[in-house]
């Protein structure tokens, strides 16, 4: 319906289920219970909704905890590491347990059975295999539908492409970062 386009009232009055003799105060009473009903029904699907995010994030703490469990012998009994990859394996579950499964692939490598002989040159060690990082920086922030529509996210990619400019500045122009910051703000605003 175009902003301009007059309101047919009868059809105003069918969808409202009056009859067509109603007055605009009856019209308008409709309307408010209606509005009521609705404001009622989203805070009902907001209540479900909270609830749910709440019992989905208990449920991946349980999942931690038991995965953190399992490899106790890996970690040991300490609260802060205990904590530290609960916090991991929320994140980035696959990573944490690859990383901890190679940790206690590590830890239980056999020993060199044999110390080398005098003057003999040392064992070469084999070159550690390459790990994941455990986490990864966009999913750690967290994003609210609120942050996409006023665009949060993208004040953090101003902020960083400030920052490599001024660094790229600072470099060319041998000057201290401060300053470098300052011109690359100036730069980047227009």
């Amino acid at each position: 319906m175009a902003d301009n386009a007059p309101i047919d009232m009868s059809q105003v009055k069918q969808q409202l289920q009056l009859p067509d003799s109603a007055t605009p105060d009856e019209v308008v009473a409709a309307m408010l219970q209606v509005i009521a009903q609705l404001t009622a029904a989203l805070q009902d699907a907001q209540t479900q909704y909270k609830a749910a995010v709440d019992q989905l994030a208990e449920h991946d703490v349980a999942v931690a905890n038991r995965t953190v469990e399992d490899f106790a012998d890996v970690i040991g009994q300490n609260p802060e590491q205990k904590d530290f990859w609960t916090q991991n394996v929320i994140v980035n579950r696959e990573a944490a347990v690859a990383s901890l499964t190679q940790l206690r692939a590590d830890k239980t490598a056999p020993a060199a059975a044999e110390p080398p002989a005098a003057g003999a040159p040392p064992p070469e060690k084999p070159a550690p295999a390459p790990r994941t990082p455990l986490k990864n920086r966009i999913g750690s922030e967290p994003r609210t539908i609120q942050d996409i529509a006023t665009g949060a996210t993208m004040t953090r990619e101003k902020a960083v492409t400030i920052r490599n400019r001024a660094q790229a500045i600072s470099r060319e122009r041998g000057i201290p970062f401060n300053r470098a910051f300052d011109l690359a703000r100036t730069e980047l605003s227009k």
